[in-house]
């Protein structure tokens, strides 16, 4: 059954276009319109003049980002890529410290210490799961609504409630026979992948896009790690953790989800509805940014972007 899904994911590969900035990049203009047509297109817009707008920024970036440097010592000697690098791993680490390896990886130990049999415990994981594969779908509806820093706050702000209410509750009610109390763990552990999920989605895009074109894929790789990182500790130390301290357990990632809520509040920029190539401006970086929006339509000819918007590719016109 697991491997079905990356099976699907695989045949439908085909369909997934490149995506423009790459073709950008690759000098494969004419593709990277056509792709942004495709992704824009709107009967309100039938001369596609807003994937062209796009296309005109993009263009103007991926030529400036060619004269950059991209290596991993570029990430170390800029101050600004340094703070955004901080500020990935930072996202990672409040991610996976809200516990959702412990969670999700030991779910039936949990559910052990509150009292639950063999049987209960695979029932109450599987429903956990389930309930989980359905939320990301919803978050990615209203991440560019509600914005990632509200949602990757409130994601470990919710962690600390919920493990700080199912602490309480297992250490109460865990080995008696109330089964009210038992149950009330259950939602409260439940509401919990609520909590993680809001961070889930945002937390990836947000290690995406807050280095420029020609270091994301490094920015991204910091991040990668860092979960990774984060990931082998935490499976590590909750065996023992919770054989040793039991319900107190939860108190070292209500701990660390508090203090980066505190700290994610404070220091990550917002980049809702922020266009890639303008992510810079953000962080100070005002002459590493090639062309704005609202300029990108009204660009004089340079290479091969006309001035009405339009990309040349040649001597072709695409409009």
């Amino acid at each position: 059954v697991g491997i079905s899904f990356p099976l699907t994911l695989l045949a439908c590969l085909p369909l997934v276009p490149e995506t423009p900035r790459w073709l950008f990049e690759h000098h494969r203009d004419h593709d990277a319109v056509e792709v942004l047509k495709r992704m824009h297109k709107n009967p309100h817009d039938p001369k596609h003049l807003y994937a062209l707008d796009e296309a005109a920024q993009i263009r103007g970036q991926a030529e400036m980002d060619r004269s950059l440097d991209g290596s991993w010592g570029a990430i170390f000697a800029k101050r600004s890529y340094r703070w955004r690098a901080l500020l990935i791993i930072l996202v990672a680490t409040a991610g996976q410290c809200t516990g959702i390896q412990a969670v999700t990886n030991f779910g039936p130990s949990l559910y052990a210490a509150m009292g639950y049999d063999s049987e209960d415990q695979l029932l109450l994981a599987a429903g956990w799961i389930t309930v989980a594969a359905f939320e990301p779908y919803v978050m990615m509806l209203i991440m560019d609504r509600v914005g990632r820093k509200p949602l990757l706050v409130g994601a470990s702000a919710i962690s600390v409630v919920t493990l700080g209410i199912l602490a309480a509750l297992t250490k109460y009610y865990g080995t008696s026979d109330n089964q009210s109390g038992k149950q009330a763990a259950v939602a409260f552990l439940y509401l919990f992948i609520v909590g993680y999920l809001l961070c889930e989605a945002p937390g990836y895009v947000y290690m995406g896009e807050v280095f420029p074109t020609h270091l994301r894929s490094k920015g991204a790789a910091i991040g990668i790690m860092t979960i990774n990182l984060n990931a082998t500790w935490i499976t590590y130390a909750t065996p023992t953790g919770i054989a040793k301290l039991g319900w107190k357990y939860y108190m070292v990632f209500m701990t660390i989800s508090g203090v980066c809520a505190i700290v994610m509040q404070f220091t990550i920029p917002e980049t809702k509805q922020v266009p890639l190539e303008e992510i810079a401006l953000i962080f100070g970086d005002t002459d590493e940014v090639g062309t704005r929006k609202e300029e990108s339509s009204n660009l004089p000819v340079q290479g091969n972007v006309s001035p009405a918007g339009g990309v040349l590719v040649g001597d072709e016109k695409i409009t």
